[in-house]
Order: structure tokens, then sequence, then C-alpha cells
């Protein structure tokens, strides 16, 4: 994770995002505030008070690179991972993105503890962080790709399709 942010500012706002909005950071009470790591909760707070818009450019990318990654983790049978989001709060507005975190097999131990968690009371099904791949996969790039804004630009027509955007997650 330290790499993916190796040689800029040290003031960017950082989000583990997986897909499940209800996920949230605990409450810090030290000096390190400015410092914490995010959670799709607060990601979901942020655009609702400060939408961050992409260029549709920059949307196809991530969407084309998030479903590229996630198919191949999927065919390994992996889950559990994040995509890394830093953003710069200077002029340029950065924005720097990475899948990253535990990245973990789906054995036969995740399978029971998958079933255990999802029959806790207070619990989703969309909220239970360890679920079989291909699930995990859908349910992550449908937020994902709800979490990423489109701003429209000059090539833009009317008949561009905006599925899965804002309305979707906010």
């Amino acid at each position: 994770m330290e790499n993916l942010f190796y040689g800029y500012a040290s003031g960017l706002k950082m989000f583990d995002l997986k897909g499940m909005k209800s996920r949230r950071s605990k409450p810090v009470v030290t000096s390190e505030e400015d410092h914490k790591t995010l959670f799709d909760g607060e990601w979901i707070d942020m655009q609702r008070e400060k939408t961050i818009l992409v260029d549709p450019r920059s949307k196809k990318m991530l969407r084309e690179a998030i479903r590229r990654d996630t198919e191949f983790l999927t065919k390994g049978n992996i889950m559990d991972y994040s995509l890394l989001v830093g953003i710069g709060e200077g002029p340029e507005r950065l924005l720097v993105v990475g899948l990253v975190d535990t990245i973990g097999l789906y054995t036969f131990a995740k399978t029971i503890e998958s079933k255990a968690k999802q029959n806790l009371p207070g619990r989703e099904k969309g909220e239970v962080t360890v679920i079989p791949p291909k699930e995990y996969e859908e349910r992550f790039v449908r937020a994902v790709d709800g979490y990423f804004v489109r701003c429209p630009d000059r090539s833009t027509t009317l008949d561009d399709s905006v599925e899965g955007e804002l309305g979707t997650v906010l």
C-alpha cells in the first residue's frame, strides 16, 4: 500500500473501498486524524457534500482496469481485496487508485466463515466481507463503478449511458 502513494505529497486523503456502503472507520481521538484511512461510508458522505467528478475517458479506463483485475482475481478464487484511493486536496485535485489489501483464497474454511457471518443478527448478506469470489467481484465492481461519478464533456452525447452513476450509490 505504501508504494501506491510513493512520491506524492503527504496531503492525500485516503479511502479503502470494498463495496460495503455501511462500512465506516472507527472514531480516532489522536492527532493522526489527517492520516486516517477512511472507508466506503465516509466516501459516500464526502460525495454527498462535495462530489468528485471524473472525465468520461478516466471513468472508462478505471472501469476497464477494475473489470480486468477482478476477473483475474475471481478466476484465481481470490476475494477480500479493496480499492485504495488517494485524493489530493491541492489545486490539481490528484486522484490515485490501486487494487490492494489482504488477498485471500476462498477456501472451505472461508465458506463456513461466510455462512456463519451471514447468519449473525443485524448483518445483511451484502455487508459480509467473506463471500464467494464471484459474488465479491460483482458487489465490488458495481459499488466502485457507482462511487466514481462521470462528468460529461464535449464528446458526451445524450445517448451516453449513465447507468450506475450517482443515483445507485448515494
